[in-house]
């Protein structure tokens, strides 16, 4: 939600945006000059109708392997310790139900999409491969997992969550 002088009032945008995409937008609509060694890029051209959309994919990373890839139409999971990938139309499966990787009809979309990943780790480097050395098998034993908190969990989460009893 974004509010102030001369911008578009109730107006619902649907625009590919990061969290990260808020500095540069911010700073655009103050006037002030956003550090060019930022993430993000100003929607202040979506928000006064210019553009659609200031990028055509979003990419998103899941653990420590997981990867995936979604454009307005497509999204392509990668789990590389499965060696598993799925393909979802959006447009007719909004639910993700059925899972087209393996469908030969759907294999240039797929090789497509694998591409724009790849791409995007190149451009941010990350180094994570999108096919492992070590295939995992599919079914998890919930046993054998083990949770851990991530370095951002605030210390009231730790003890409540975490903390041997």
């Amino acid at each position: 939600i974004i509010k102030g002088p001369g911008i578009p009032s109730n107006q619902e945008l649907d625009a590919f945006a990061y969290i990260h995409d808020l500095y540069p937008t911010l700073a655009d609509l103050a006037g002030l000059p956003a550090r060019d060694d930022v993430d993000g890029k100003s929607l202040v051209p979506v928000i006064y109708g210019e553009k659609e959309s200031v990028r055509d994919a979003l990419f998103t990373a899941y653990r420590h392997t997981v990867r995936a890839v979604r454009t307005n139409k497509w999204k392509l999971i990668r789990y590389p310790e499965r060696d598993h990938t799925q393909l979802f139309d959006l447009e007719h499966d909004p639910l993700e139900i059925n899972n087209l990787a393996d469908n030969p009809n759907f294999s240039e979309e797929k090789s497509r999409l694998i591409s724009l990943l790849q791409e995007n780790q190149k451009a941010v480097g990350d180094t994570v491969p999108l096919t492992a050395a070590i295939i995992k098998p599919m079914a998890y034993d919930p046993d054998t997992l083990q949770r851990k908190p991530d370095q951002w969990q605030p210390e009231y989460t730790l003890k409540r969550y975490f903390d041997e009893k």
